[in-house]
């Protein structure tokens, strides 16, 4: 079999030869541009990461506690992730977060490869008085600070009684309201002229007593900027004599904020049961020093009670008192019993409405 082979024209081969030349430059252009944003890509990289801008040294200002060193460490390895054109200020923050005592931290370049890290302490708050065991500090937060020696506790911070403290230094307090009193605590030191002495938690209100001895019954530490406004309506108008122990001033209805005193009463103690076949004692008239009388003998009835004669060895049938006049309280104090507890009754004096009016 026999190939016929037809010779092309000079013109059409020197086109095609023009054209595999044209496309094998520019895969090679495309190539070396491929290669060069690669390149540029790496350059990129190791001048931004690189230890041209590396994080060489570290300075810490404003921190002095025991774990300075812990802090630091904590510092180093946020400082040693990042590069001097990318400061770690958010990382920093978020380790230093752990430590109790770091209020505030900024973070500054210091050319050409040291920052300057700046800690803002904590100031204490309050003075936590646990029902057993040790005292500690308390930061605004309500975390945990330190322990603190009962011969040692600060005279200007107010004092707050808690159920117990937190096992970890930089934990917050366990109780819910316990956390609350301290923003109140934060809250009315927007008010002018008005220092705390001590908080009381109780029954899930806090209540604040000033270093004049009034009390503010502040309640659950929820609507706390309406309360402060009650008090900084309120408390200019209560006299000085008003502003002692014995005196409140009731925010726990911000609007209608109540003012009084309250007085103690000694309440009614429960007569003792009766058994059968014993012969019952009957107390001592008030004001006597007389031993109590005994129901099997004879023998005059107390003031304000009848005795109703019975055979010895039965029970006493003693008729109930009549009324008493008012006032309840005698004039002369009797003897109290150890037994006996005060109670104290708010005797509210005056009502302000803070919106508009003043009622008495």
């Amino acid at each position: 079999m026999s190939v016929i082979r037809h010779r092309m024209e000079p013109k059409i081969a020197r086109r095609r030869t023009a054209v595999r030349s044209q496309n094998a430059r520019t895969n090679r252009t495309k190539a070396l541009v491929v290669v060069s944003g690669v390149a540029a890509l790496a350059g990129g990289w190791w001048v931004f990461t690189g230890p041209a801008v590396a994080i060489r040294d570290v300075t810490i200002r404003g921190y002095g506690r025991d774990d300075a060193r812990v802090l630091a460490a904590y510092v180093q390895r946020a400082a040693s992730r990042s590069t001097m054109l990318s400061l770690p200020t958010d990382e920093i923050r978020r380790e230093l977060g752990r430590f109790a005592w770091v209020d505030q931290v900024r973070v500054q370049r210091d050319w050409p490869s040291s920052i300057i890290v700046s800690i803002t302490q904590v100031r204490p708050a309050a003075v936590a008085i646990p029902a057993v065991g040790r005292l500690g500090l308390l930061s605004p937060s309500g975390r945990l600070l330190a322990g603190v020696p009962s011969s040692g506790i600060p005279q200007n911070l107010p004092t707050i009684g808690v159920t117990r403290l937190p096992k970890l230094l930089g934990d917050p307090l366990p109780e819910t309201v316990e956390r609350g009193s301290i923003a109140t605590l934060a809250a009315l030191r927007r008010v002018g002229g008005v220092h705390v002495r001590r908080l009381q938690v109780r029954d899930g209100g806090v209540t604040a007593v000033l270093d004049s001895g009034l009390s503010l019954r502040l309640g659950s530490p929820d609507e706390l900027d309406a309360k402060i406004v009650a008090i900084r309506t309120v408390l200019p108008r209560i006299p000085q004599a008003e502003r002692v122990p014995g005196w409140y001033l009731d925010v726990r209805f911000p609007r209608f904020a109540a003012v009084g005193k309250a007085q103690p009463v000694r309440p009614t103690a429960a007569a003792p049961a009766t058994l059968p076949g014993n012969a019952p004692s009957l107390p001592a008239a008030a004001g006597s020093t007389g031993p109590p009388v005994s129901a099997s003998a004879p023998a005059a009835a107390p003031t304000g009670q009848t005795v109703t004669a019975a055979p010895a060895g039965t029970p006493v049938a003693v008729a109930p008192p009549p009324p008493p006049p008012v006032p309840i309280l005698p004039t002369t104090a009797a003897p109290v019993p150890s037994t006996t507890t005060s109670a104290s009754v708010p005797e509210p004096t005056a009502t302000v409405d803070t919106g508009s009016r003043v009622s008495p």
